[in-house]
């Protein structure tokens, strides 16, 4: 059996909990929408996307072109409807992050 890298073994836990936060956060009603989006890519999302290594390619294009989606939305102006397809498709992207990430992916 071999052991595990820790090194790897801690990036995905702080990317599993980058994901999970940024989920979250988008799920809290207390927070508006397109600020919720905002903090979202701010804080949470470009941490993911330092360690996109560990993800399929896949979803890795996918985050990006995301987040190339959500900055050109947001010079334009994030309106409602706009946050909420942008909400959508970001937590499609995170439900696909989450069986990959799991601790037990690791070993």
């Amino acid at each position: 059996m071999t052991s595990p890298n820790w090194d790897s073994v801690v990036t995905l836990a702080f990317a599993a909990e980058q994901a999970c936060a940024a989920a979250q956060l988008l799920n809290n009603h207390a927070i508006a929408r397109p600020d919720a989006l905002r903090l979202c890519y701010e804080k949470y999302l470009s941490a993911l996307l330092q360690h996109t290594h560990f993800l399929p390619a896949v979803i890795t294009a996918r985050l990006d072109r995301a987040r190339v989606k959500y900055a050109r939305a947001a010079r334009a102006g994030i309106s409602r409807e706009d946050a909420r397809i942008l909400t959508s498709e970001l937590m499609a992207i995170l439900r696909m992050i989450s069986p990959v990430l799991r601790p037990e992916a690791a070993a």
